[in-house]
């Protein structure tokens, strides 16, 4: 008679942040993070944009124009992150 043994199943959720799938939730939980902030950022653009336009020129429009500015500045980082992201040779040698 042959008992088999039967072999503990992967707890996924413990994994190492090392392990292929660790990684890949990484890579996940980090592209719907940038996907999420993209979309923030978008609707800051936005609005500071058609603000910006909408003042007449002084001190509101200038700050209107300081926060599109600033949410370009903060897509072209988020653009950053997402190749970052996208290629784990470029994350390592940044980090090297």
């Amino acid at each position: 008679m042959i008992i088999q043994i039967p072999r503990p199943m992967p707890n996924l959720a413990a994994t190492s942040p090392a392990s292929p799938v660790g990684v890949a939730r990484q890579i996940g939980v980090a592209s719907g993070l940038l996907h999420d902030l993209n979309n923030v950022l978008t609707a800051s653009l936005t609005l500071g944009t058609l603000l910006a336009e909408a003042l007449p020129p002084g001190q509101e429009q200038s700050d209107a124009q300081a926060v599109v500015t600033a949410s370009m500045r903060a897509r072209e980082l988020v653009a950053l992150l997402q190749a970052l992201n996208e290629s784990p040779e470029a994350t390592a040698a940044l980090l090297q």
